[in-house]
C-alpha cells in the first residue's frame, strides 16, 4: 500500500505551533502501521483540527492518572473533528486501513466516527503498555512500540481472501479513483464497512480529499483530479479540512 495520508496539523507553520509530530515505524511494521504520532501542547493551545484519513488510531493519554483514562481506540472518520488542545500530552498508533479488524478480530463498522475505551479489547493490553510508555521520552516510546507491535503482529495472519480483495479495491481507489468489481456493489460495501469502517462512497470521498491536499501542497491552488468543478471541490475540502483551499494555502505559505 503506497497510500499515506496527510494531517494538516503536520504541514508548514502549523507543525511548529501544534506540538505535533509523526515518527515512522520499523521496517518490519510498515505493512501494519502508518506512523506513531505525538502531541505535546501548551495550556494556551486551542482546539486541534483532525482531518479524515481512512485510518483508525490507538490513542494514549500520557498524563493519565488512572488506567480507565489511559487509552482509547478510534474508528474511521468520514468528516473533520476537533480535539481540545490545551495542555495535551498524548501519543498514538495510526493503523493502516483494514489492520484494526485483524487486531481486534471483529468488524469495525461499530467504531465508525467514534472512539471507545481500549480496555474493551484485552489484546491491546493497556496495563502493559502504560507500564512501558508513561514518563518515557518520545524515542523510548517509539522503540517500545516497535518491539511490542512486532511481537503482536507476528501472531496475526492476514490471509482472508475477502479482505485481500477489499484492500486491492481500496488501493485502486486511492491510486486511480475507481475499480471494476468482480462482485456486487452491495457486497463490496458490506466488506468495506467491515474492514475499513466506512462505505465505499465515503472512503472514496476521503481519499479524494487526501489526494487534493497533496496536489495543493505540491502544485498550488488548482482543481485536483477527481473533482468536476471548483464549487464541489471547495465544499468537499472545507468539510474535511475546516477551511477553504485558499485559506489552507495561506496558512502554509
Amino acid at each position: 500500500m503506497n497510500y499515506f495520508p496527510i494531517q494538516i496539523v503536520n504541514v508548514g507553520r502549523m507543525k511548529e505551533s501544534s506540538g505535533y509530530c509523526e515518527l515512522p515505524p520499523s521496517d518490519a511494521l510498515k505493512d501494519f502501521i502508518m506512523c506513531y504520532w505525538f502531541f505535546d501542547t501548551t495550556d494556551s493551545s486551542g482546539d486541534i483540527l483532525v482531518n479524515p484519513d481512512c485510518c483508525a488510531d490507538i490513542i494514549f493519554n500520557l498524563k493519565a492518572r488512572d488506567i480507565d483514562d489511559f487509552s482509547e481506540i478510534t474508528g474511521t472518520f468520514s468528516d473533520k473533528f476537533y480535539i481540545p488542545g490545551n495542555g495535551i500530552k498524548a501519543c498514538g498508533i495510526r493503523l493502516k486501513p483494514g489492520i484494526t479488524y485483524h487486531l481486534i478480530r471483529e468488524g469495525i463498522d461499530s467504531l465508525s466516527n467514534t472512539s471507545v475505551s481500549s480496555l474493551n479489547y484485552p489484546q491491546i493490553n493497556c496495563e502493559f503498555i502504560a507500564e512501558n510508555i508513561l514518563e518515557k521520552t518520545t524515542c523510548q516510546i517509539k522503540d517500545f512500540f516497535d518491539s511490542y507491535l512486532s511481537f503482536i503482529f507476528r501472531k496475526i495472519e492476514i490471509r482472508e481472501s475477502k479482505f485481500i480483495y477489499s484492500l486491492n479495491v481500496f488501493n485502486s481507489i486511492a491510486d486511480n479513483g475507481s475499480k471494476d468489481l468482480l462482485i456486487s456493489d452491495k457486497t463490496m460495501d458490506r466488506y468495506f464497512m467491515k474492514y475499513f469502517g466506512l462505505s465505499r462512497k465515503k472512503i472514496s470521498s476521503v481519499l479524494r480529499f487526501q489526494n487534493s491536499l497533496r496536489q495543493i501542497i505540491n502544485y498550488g491552488n488548482i482543481l485536483p483530479e477527481g473533482y468536476y468543478d471548483q464549487p464541489h471541490f471547495i465544499k468537499d475540502f472545507k468539510r474535511c479540512a475546516g477551511m477553504t483551499p485558499g485559506d489552507f494555502l495561506k496558512s502554509i505559505s
